[in-house]
């Protein structure tokens, strides 16, 4: 169950390289009123997989760069042997294409991130706008209090914490980790030597922390929906689209129609992101 309800995620990540975009529209999966090709064709395109032929709208596949070599990629993680789902979703051929790249930003809705992982932090996404110094590394001397990027977050360096309305956007219950295995199953740094590998080798991965984990988390959304009347998970999405997500992934489920969930996905589409939600 820790892998089936996400093969959503691992399935459009793992074989957007390799397979035609008229395929992957053709699911079952795909639904509502959303540009999913457009989407797909910019995720691609600006991970540096999409040939000329493609971004001229001549043809629906995704060509492989030139540069990229036809030899299946293995990554040197000592416990890649075991993620046998990545197998199962043919990762390797999507490998021999591209292993990711850190243009690719996943917004990733969740319990949070542990931000200090040693095989997430390379894949961390930077909000270089809130680089206050301009020295071109995100560190404590940037701290300062203030908005630097004008989004309305203060010093969001790698994301935002919906839940508690700060820049910390780790999950603050140590047991629930649900959020940092999420990214890992997506982008757990590869070819480090270390742990296990993600789908995608590289990346940037941004954690908006919005699905409490403890009854104190709980109480804290019902107490900042009274007095505001906002709805966080409605704010993570709208984060997510200002701040260049170009894919949004929500690993969890509501048995009731959200209306306005709805609509934002909707925007998000017509701006060429592909939103992920969990299935099964």
């Amino acid at each position: 169950r820790w892998f089936g309800s996400r093969c959503l995620a691992l399935a459009v990540l793992g074989w957007l390289a390799v397979v035609p975009v008229t395929e992957i529209l053709g699911q079952a999966f795909v639904r509502g009123p959303l540009d999913w090709e457009a989407g797909i064709t910019r995720l691609a395109d600006e991970g540096g997989v999409l040939g000329n032929e493609a971004r001229d709208g001549a043809s629906p596949w995704i060509y492989p760069r030139l540069d990229a070599g036809g030899f299946a990629a293995k990554p040197d993680d000592p416990r890649y042997p075991e993620q046998w789902h990545l197998a199962r979703i043919q990762a390797p051929e999507a490998w021999k294409i591209t292993t990711g790249s850190r243009k690719v930003v996943v917004a990733v809705i969740d319990t949070g991130m542990n931000l200090n992982h040693e095989d997430l932090r390379d894949n961390v996404w930077n909000n270089m706008g809130e680089d206050a110094n301009r020295d071109g590394i995100l560190d404590e001397r940037d701290v300062d209090g203030i908005d630097n990027d004008g989004n309305g977050y203060v010093d969001d360096f790698h994301g935002w914490d919906f839940i508690g309305q700060d820049n910390d956007p780790a999950p603050d219950d140590p047991v629930d980790q649900h959020g940092t295995k999420i990214m890992g199953i997506i982008g757990a740094r590869g070819n480090n030597g270390k742990g296990v590998t993600g789908v995608c080798w590289e990346v940037s991965l941004m954690s908006l922390r919005v699905v409490p984990g403890t009854d104190g988390d709980r109480e804290k959304v019902r107490r900042y929906y009274a007095a505001t009347g906002k709805n966080i998970l409605h704010q993570a999405i709208a984060y997510a689209m200002k701040m260049g997500a170009m894919v949004v992934n929500c690993s969890f489920g509501n048995p009731e129609f959200d209306r306005g969930m709805y609509d934002l996905m909707a925007r998000a589409g017509e701006q060429g992101v592909v939103f992920l939600a969990a299935a099964g």
